[in-house]
């Protein structure tokens, strides 16, 4: 799972320079690449689907789903499709809330005694 994820970041961000560094009759050539890509990454790594937006000044750019969000019943991927997560959300959550500590926004001693009511924590 976690090799996944770092294909799935590396892929994402090298996608996301691309995509934002090329203007629309580029990018179809893009594209072309990062599907190739990603359909070759899906079976290599035997992941059933994935959905990928890329968002440019808070905008969606491109957006796609490739491969099947249920197999047995052969329900292809959307851009719009919603997967489980499992327990991935909890690594981002942990590193956002170590961004907001790091840039003085947010206390831990205060998460940990209001949002988690951890009294004693010293």
């Amino acid at each position: 799972m976690k090799q996944i994820m770092k294909i799935l970041f590396v892929v994402f961000a090298t996608i996301s320079a691309s995509l934002f560094a090329l203007k629309t009759g580029a990018q179809d050539a893009v594209t072309a690449k990062v599907d190739a890509f990603i359909k070759n990454e899906m079976q290599k790594q035997k992941i059933p689907g994935v959905s990928l937006g890329v968002i440019k000044n808070g905008r969606l750019i491109y957006a796609n789903g490739y491969g099947f969000a249920n197999v047995e019943h052969k329900v292809a991927v959307k851009p719009e499709t919603i997967f489980q997560s499992g327990s991935v959300g909890k690594q981002f959550t942990s590193m956002a809330i170590m961004i907001l500590v790091e840039e003085g926004k947010v206390e831990v001693a205060l998460i940990l005694i209001e949002v988690l009511s951890i009294s004693n924590y010293q």
